[in-house]
């Protein structure tokens, strides 16, 4: 995996998670606040400001959609509320230990 795409993945991560929403199995959206923190954050992991404006919808008051940013721009495809965007791997493991347990 390159740095870039792991230090955006580990940004994603990093960021508190205000809501989300899956159905059938499929990833919806998982949204961020749009804080200056948040952003400052993005920008220093490689995303740009256009990126961001476009997981807002292009609206710049607006909660940003980090599922846009993950899947166009770190291209990963998977996401778990416990542990964050992941591998399908990771998250089929998961899955499994949490069907087991």
């Amino acid at each position: 995996m390159s740095d870039k795409r792991q230090r955006r993945i580990d940004a994603l991560n990093s960021l508190e998670v205000t809501e989300w929403s899956a159905s059938c199995g499929e990833l919806e959206y998982v949204l961020a606040a749009a804080t200056e923190e948040n952003i400052k954050t993005l920008l220093d992991a490689g995303f740009t400001k256009e990126m961001i404006v476009e997981a807002q919808g292009g609206f710049p008051d607006n909660d940003i959609d980090l599922t846009l940013l993950a899947v166009n721009y770190a291209d990963v495809y998977c996401w778990h509320k416990d542990i964050g965007f992941c591998e399908e791997d990771e998250l089929n493991e998961i899955m499994s230990k949490e069907k087991c347990g």
